[in-house]
């Protein structure tokens, strides 16, 4: 991994405590990230956004076999995020978005 100002190479405590969770099979979501002096709970940040998720999608009054038609992601992926348990990329989220019919910023608005 390159040195960098995040990292600070491959000697830095960052690096080493990551690494060991990476290596123990530990999931990073389970765990406070730290961004900048802010503190995000990652657990509590899938569970706000997949009820979000789920009330866009009971407003529009559609199955989750409905939202896996309109966006290709299979109902059980889709339960997990509406449930807080299954941790989404950004191509996820703008499929969910189009699915939705609402914004992909409307997804993330008050988190």
């Amino acid at each position: 991994m390159p040195q960098n100002i995040f990292w600070g190479g491959k000697d830095s405590p960052r690096y080493k405590i990551i690494s060991n969770l990476a290596r123990s099979g530990k999931i990073l979501t389970e765990y406070f990230c730290q961004f900048g002096n802010a503190m995000i709970d990652e657990k509590q940040l899938l569970i706000d956004f997949g009820l979000r998720v789920r009330s866009f999608r009971e407003k529009k009054k559609m199955t989750l076999l409905d939202l896996e038609i309109s966006t290709g992601i299979s109902e059980g992926a889709l339960s997990k995020i509406e449930n807080g348990k299954k941790n989404i990329n950004i191509t996820t989220a703008i499929r969910l978005a189009k699915g939705l019919e609402v914004a992909v910023s409307e997804l993330f608005k008050g988190i």
